[in-house]
């Protein structure tokens, strides 16, 4: 038995299967709460040893199982973990190139607040022309002709938002000759990050679709509750069954939710519901509601 069955756990448990050896594993908010039940309060190697090792004499029904096929979950994890690095190195980036905006000219980080200034359109123009110099001397007409070529929609706002921007300073500031040469890599840098995560996204879908469906079996007294469906419980809890037909959004923009948000948080809860199935592993069942 162990107490991390990931990266440094994940040589034992082969060697463990290997030998045919059942393997499980002890939770760390389990293994802090058991650790309150005995004396001391110094974390050493072999006081945690003991106390995983009472817990699982004592309180088995604390220990949570290995699954030996566990390879997709595994993999889900390794990509999730991959993708949460992008994910920083992304944010990192981001704010480095409004902060070199801001640096030479606010009044154009200024026209690109949230996610605008991530859009591949932005990212592409900052490339290409890397900043106030080479805006003012491209003008209106060529910036404006670029963007129509590489924007499905009219880009006739935007690009007169910057240009507007653009007047609004009439001194250079000390080092933008230097920024503007860093302007068009930070943007290349964010361009690929976000490229990386797509692609990320399509290794998770893959892995999806070639893994078996699997869902949870609802307890049997579930029939005696006429208000409830088989997906009336919290995804990922030990009762959840398959996702909810219902689009989770809608309530979450009647919340007052932005889209974005709403659609983190149901996909959120579709990864929780996947975990979920994956774990327990019993065969996915459509579950009609029951009539009142």
């Amino acid at each position: 038995m162990l107490d991390q069955p990931n990266t440094i756990g994940a040589l034992p448990i082969a060697v463990a299967r290997d030998c045919g050896c059942t393997v499980a594993y002890l939770p760390g908010l389990a293994m802090r709460k058991a650790a309150d039940l005995y004396q001391g309060k110094s974390k050493t190697d072999a006081r945690d040893a003991f106390i995983i090792a009472e817990t699982a004499r004592a309180m088995p029904h604390t220990l949570r199982a290995v699954d030996r096929d566990s390879e997709v979950l595994a993999a889900l994890k390794v990509l999730s973990g991959f993708d949460a690095d992008l994910t920083h190195e992304c944010t990192r980036a981001i704010n480095r190139l409004r902060s070199l905006l801001l640096q030479i000219l606010p009044a154009l980080e200024r026209v690109f607040p949230g996610t605008v200034l991530t859009r591949s359109l932005v990212l592409e123009l900052f490339i290409k022309y890397a900043g106030p110099t080479g805006l003012r001397a491209a003008g209106r007409s060529n910036v404006l002709r670029w963007a129509r070529n590489h924007s499905r929609k009219d880009p006739v706002n935007l690009v007169d938002a910057i240009l507007a921007a653009l007047g609004e300073q009439t001194v250079t500031v000390i080092g933008t000759e230097a920024v503007e040469l860093v302007i068009p890599r930070v943007a290349a840098q964010i361009k690929e990050l976000k490229h990386q995560r797509a692609i990320v996204a399509e290794e998770v879908e893959k892995l999806l679709d070639d893994a078996p469906r699997y869902a949870v079996n609802p307890p049997h007294d579930q029939g005696t509750n006429n208000s409830r469906t088989p997906s009336s419980d919290p995804p990922g809890s030990p009762t959840a069954t398959t996702p909810r037909r219902r689009p989770s959004t809608k309530r979450k923009r009647a919340q007052g939710k932005k889209h974005n948000a709403a659609v983190i948080c149901l996909a959120r809860r579709r990864c929780d519901v996947i975990h979920s199935m994956l774990r327990h592993g019993t065969i996915d069942e459509e579950k009609p509601a029951l009539a009142a």
